[in-house]
């Protein structure tokens, strides 16, 4: 019992400490009715002002699971896991339908599935048009709205305020778009392929459908692999094509609209300046030049400019971001563009590195790679860290005592142990980080240490970079093992920020 009565106590600590931060700023703590609005100051205080909330947090949710699961009947945990595709259908069925905004419109009385129903033009009664023989068959058939709602009410998603009558809660609320009903209603109708215009529900769209579909051919494709090297998602989708080729065919622009959008949505969840936890930009000489590796538009480094606007920027992409790219920058910094202190190179990452880079008389170039490396698997990853190792290596023949450097900003997964790996020493539960600069934060102990079901989301991510390209979410060690071969020393590694569900890790690298 004394691991059990821990938690409790570690729930309770937690709350107190929430509790007492929001005192001290005048604030209310926030309530699972209160409606989300992620601009208010209480959202800003609890996501981004204060590490304690963010710790205390994750403690109430891994604990309030931990506890759950020690007490719950194996049999039905079980079965939980496996049935919550139905709610993964359900969500992405009232974030297609609008139904957060409907509700939102209707107020804290809610409104009747009929009602709601009629007003997502859909079959109040009945969504799956399964025949009734009467009308007063009709009458007692649940309407198939209302059971989705009910599930997701369960689940504590939106209230199930009276009989077959719904309203939102903190968590529905996060579906609202903010944009009139009637608009969105007449948007869906007029073309129904379209993505969603709010980026959250676009995020929650493409993970709910195409990451939904391709995981669930994961256990043909272990089990009976037709294909050596076939993914989950080329099953799903009967398809030879790498998903990247496949968003980008024609029939699939809505699909690829919907993935662009969906992705911006990902920077919400991210901790204030984040950015500037990590690698010390501002350390950097003047002059110094940031590559920008498959950078987009740049928006990353766009961050570190403007505040560091002495660094000179190399964004490096394919043709299609060059001009949004020239516009962005023309747009919040003008002054790089005028004076050629930001360049947009088009370059494929898997080609050598241009002139423009490899022989830079820069005291300092710094290669950027955010989110890249995680999109492949350990080969072609090595091959892209390769390209960067001989830049480094052409510049040291041509530039003396040049000065290189690698920083890869990406979620480093932890392990779900706290045991040592006895045949690889210095691996450890906090992913090898014993001696390398800061290990992260572990949970406190009876937690698991990687916080357990309050981190879920990167290991959502892991399984989706998997089943989709092949590629996951390394550990601090598999990071190490693939810059070794490329030429690169890890030197350093930065966990940004306070603890959070997914929080970005800076590695920094150089030369061997």
């Amino acid at each position: 019992m004394e691991q059990l009565r821990q938690l409790i106590s570690l729930i309770s600590t937690s709350l107190d400490r929430i509790e007492d931060v929001f005192c001290r700023h005048g604030l209310p703590v926030p309530t699972l009715e209160t409606a989300y609005d992620p601009i208010s100051p209480t959202e800003a205080l609890r996501l981004l002002a204060d590490p304690s909330i963010s710790t205390a947090v994750l403690a109430i949710v891994a604990a309030s699971a931990q506890l759950g699961a020690t007490f719950r009947k194996p049999t039905s945990a079980l079965l939980h896991g496996a049935g919550g595709f139905y709610v993964t259908a359900s969500i992405r069925t009232v974030s297609h339908l609008n139904v957060a905004d409907i509700l939102k419109e209707a107020g804290p009385q809610g409104m009747h599935a009929d009602e709601l129903g009629a007003k997502c033009k859909t079959d109040g009664a009945l969504l799956g048009k399964i025949p009734l023989q009467s009308h007063a068959q009709r009458r007692n058939w649940p309407p198939h709205i209302a059971r989705i709602l009910r599930l997701l009410a369960t689940h504590h998603i939106f209230n199930e305020v009276a009989p077959d009558t719904f309203s939102n809660n903190r968590i529905s609320s996060a579906l609202c778009t903010g944009l009139p009903v009637q608009d969105l209603l007449s948007r869906r109708e007029k073309a129904p392929g379209r993505p969603p215009v709010y980026e959250p529900t676009a995020f929650i769209e493409f993970f709910s459908d195409v990451n939904f579909k391709s995981a669930a051919y994961s256990p043909d494709t272990v089990i009976s692999p037709e294909c050596p090297g076939q993914l989950s998602f080329n099953r799903a989708y009967g398809t030879t094509d790498t998903f990247y080729a496949w968003l980008s065919r024609p029939e699939n622009e809505h699909l690829r609209r919907r993935f662009d959008v969906g992705m911006r949505a990902t920077e919400q969840t991210r901790v204030k300046d984040e950015l500037f936890l990590g690698f010390p930009w501002g350390d950097l000489p003047a002059g110094s030049m940031l590559v920008d590796v498959g950078g987009g538009v740049g928006h990353v480094t766009l961050q570190i400019a403007k505040r560091y606007p002495a660094l000179r920027v190399v964004v490096e992409d394919l043709e299609q971001a060059a001009e949004a790219s020239t516009e962005l920058w023309k747009t919040v910094l003008p002054t790089h563009i005028e004076n050629n202190i930001m360049k947009f190179q088009v370059h494929d990452f898997f080609a050598p590195q241009p002139a423009i880079v490899s022989s830079s008389n820069a005291p300092v170039v710094v290669f950027v790679l955010r989110y890249i490396l995680h999109n492949w698997d350990d080969h072609r990853a090595v091959t892209i860290l390769k390209r960067l190792h001989a830049a480094a290596e052409t510049r040291k023949a041509v530039v003396p005592n040049a000065i290189t450097k690698l920083v890869i900003i990406e979620a480093v997964s932890a392990f779900a142990t706290r045991t040592c790996a006895p045949s690889r020493p210095g691996v450890f539960a906090d992913s090898g980080a014993a001696t390398i600069a800061e290990a992260r934060v572990l949970a406190p102990e009876p937690l698991l240490p990687n916080w357990g079901i309050a981190s879920t989301e990167a290991y959502f991510v892991d399984m989706a970079m998997h089943h989709l390209v092949g590629a996951r979410e390394r550990p601090l060690q598999s990071y190490r093992d693939v810059m070794q071969q490329a030429g690169w020393k890890l030197k350093d590694v930065f966990h940004g920020g306070p603890p959070v569900s997914w929080e970005l890790s800076h590695l920094v690298g150089e030369p061997m």
